[in-house]
């Protein structure tokens, strides 16, 4: 599910746990208290996973206007970089995890991860 639908599975829960209060009196008084404690088991499952999925959404987004910048600052440079240049290495690279089938993970000094 998408952050919107778990947002409308979230309001659902919401207004049958409010219905709930207003509908006529169970046949055994814990009956309205079990119903209501499923619905907000369910209600708070869905939400901590919304949340989830927005806080992942934002991070994607902070990732992807850092490395916006990032491109903006080397499109910004006069001169063309056709060699190995140790100080922008060093100005923009935290780390390079090499991995045994090839694969690269470079680690910017804000955190972004690329993988190559």
């Amino acid at each position: 599910m998408n952050p919107k639908e778990y947002m409308e599975e979230a309001d659902r829960l919401r207004r049958r746990i409010h219905r709930m209060k207003f509908a006529q009196l169970p046949k055994r008084p814990t009956d309205y208290d079990e119903r209501r404690d499923a619905l907000t088991k369910e209600y708070d499952e869905k939400f901590r996973k919304f949340q989830k999925l927005e806080q992942k959404r934002t991070d994607q987004l902070n990732r992807a206007e850092t490395l916006q910048s990032m491109v903006q600052q080397l499109s910004e440079t006069k001169t063309i970089i056709d060699t190995f240049d140790d100080s922008l290495w060093k100005t923009m690279i935290e780390k390079v995890t090499v991995f045994h089938d090839n694969r690269m993970i470079f680690q910017f000094l804000d955190g972004t991860e690329i993988e190559a």
